[in-house]
């Protein structure tokens, strides 16, 4: 069972059920041979041990055949589409058009003009994963995870990670990169986003980053710097025993002192991040606000001012949010839960301890693998875990809602609100109509 199944059982407004019209209708055209479909739904080939799946796919076939759609012309708007002759269906001729205007996604030569990246961001359980593919399907793109407890190996349940199916669906980025002990910087996931989005479009291809961490993705998209800071061993033992004679409380006094704005950002109940935060204001003897996201860890301050580099690739980006009810938002977390520990993630988490990978690493921090590790070791019982894990995911939603909603130029889509990939497509069609003169590096803005 997919992550999507998981999200559409019992819930026929999920977007699984309510693209699937467009789905159909590309399978449809490409068992009739319809020339604009061909060579756009191959598998593509695997790059063994690097995380990586690669597609042969031309980016944009549109752009091979004799089509009334396929014609560049630009003074068509985008009402007239499609043009007498097509056939297409209206949520079908929006990527036709966007194409036939767009052209490559390439930037400029020795990077003459920003390179096109569309992100797809928003909390979890919104079906991010599922719209991804199906656009990386439409306009020839590739996806670049975005989720930082993604890049750990042996964890796929638990952080639904998307699946064999799903990743031969299109190609993926990013993913199963170091094993859950080993560490991994937020500047460890720009050096290889960047080269990631780099290598795509060098294809011809569109990147599209999809995930719900967001200071990856503002980091990524805004060119933010990001100066390594590496553990403070003993620095960390030192605020592990203020934290286990004070809690909390006493990391964040400590952190108040050093950097008060940085203080107000961080998740205040959260050790590990506020252990990183002290390390991080220390180390650098600047704060956390003034420097652009220093958090090693993934998530580790969510300061809403950055600071741009000079030298950092920048992007024209679209960014793109899913989002709904907080009331739908939960019941398909829980859902998720649900169905997750009915396909191993109790087993999944032993044999994360089985490899001697305990609950203090910072890869379990993600949601439900001290909960669930909680129970494996006998310390709660299976229900209690599973409510446990239910109730961190509604924060963390919460969360992730007010930091998405801090975001410049983010269109919002309702994931219950009609046809969710023709809505996606309608908004990127003028971002893609852009000519390269016109585009602009996304810019980091005050208010972010």
């Amino acid at each position: 069972m997919t992550s999507d199944e998981w999200l559409a059982a019992g819930d026929t407004t999920s977007p699984s059920h309510s693209t699937l019209t467009v789905r159909e209708k590309l399978l449809t055209r490409r068992r009739e041979g319809h020339p604009w479909e061909r060579g756009l739904l191959t598998r593509p080939e695997s790059n063994a041990g690097t995380g990586e799946q690669r597609s042969e796919t031309p980016a944009l076939p549109v752009r091979q055949f004799t089509d009334p759609c396929a014609t560049p012309d630009r003074s068509r708007p985008m009402a007239d589409w499609p043009p007498t002759g097509c056939g297409r269906s209206r949520s079908s001729a929006v990527v036709c058009h966007a194409t036939a205007v767009a052209g490559p996604h390439r930037g400029g030569a020795g990077g003459e003009h920003p390179l096109r990246v569309l992100a797809l961001v928003g909390p979890t359980a919104t079906g991010k994963t599922a719209l991804a593919i199906q656009l990386a399907q439409l306009l020839g793109g590739e996806v670049v995870n975005a989720d930082s407890r993604q890049v750990f190996r042996h964890m796929d349940i638990g952080t639904a990670k998307p699946t064999p199916a799903e990743r031969a669906a299109a190609p993926h980025h990013l993913l199963d990169l170091v094993e859950p002990d080993e560490p991994f910087t937020l500047a460890d996931y720009l050096d290889r986003a960047r080269a990631a989005i780099a290598e795509i479009a060098a294809r011809g291809r569109l990147p599209i980053v999809v995930g719900g961490t967001g200071l990856y993705v503002r980091a990524l998209v805004r060119g933010f710097d990001v100066p390594r800071v590496p553990p403070d061993l003993a620095l960390r033992a030192e605020l592990e025993a203020l934290a286990a004679a004070g809690g909390p409380p006493a990391l964040l006094a400590r952190l108040s002192r050093l950097d008060p704005a940085g203080a107000g950002a961080v998740d205040p109940r959260n050790p590990q991040r506020l252990v990183r935060a002290i390390e991080v204001a220390e180390a650098t003897s600047r704060t956390a606000m003034d420097d652009a996201g220093r958090s090693a860890d993934d998530a580790g301050l969510f300061a809403p001012n950055h600071v741009p580099r000079d030298d950092a690739p920048r992007y024209h980006a679209c960014l793109i949010g899913l989002t709904g009810e907080r009331a739908l938002l939960h019941a398909r977390a829980d859902r998720r839960m649900d169905a997750m520990l009915a396909a191993g993630f109790p087993d999944e988490v032993a044999a994360l301890y089985g490899r001697g990978y305990g609950p203090d690493l910072p890869a379990f921090s993600a949601l439900g693998y001290r909960e669930v590790g909680e129970y494996v070791r006998g310390l709660r019982s299976l229900d209690d875990a599973a409510q446990a894990t239910k109730w961190a995911t509604h924060r963390f939603i919460r969360r992730q809602l007010t930091w998405f909603r801090r975001e410049q130029d983010l269109h919002w889509l309702d994931i219950t609100d009609g046809d969710l990939a023709a809505r996606a497509l309608a908004t990127i069609e003028p971002w893609l109509a852009l000519a390269p003169s016109q585009q602009q590096p996304t810019a980091a803005g005050e208010d972010l």
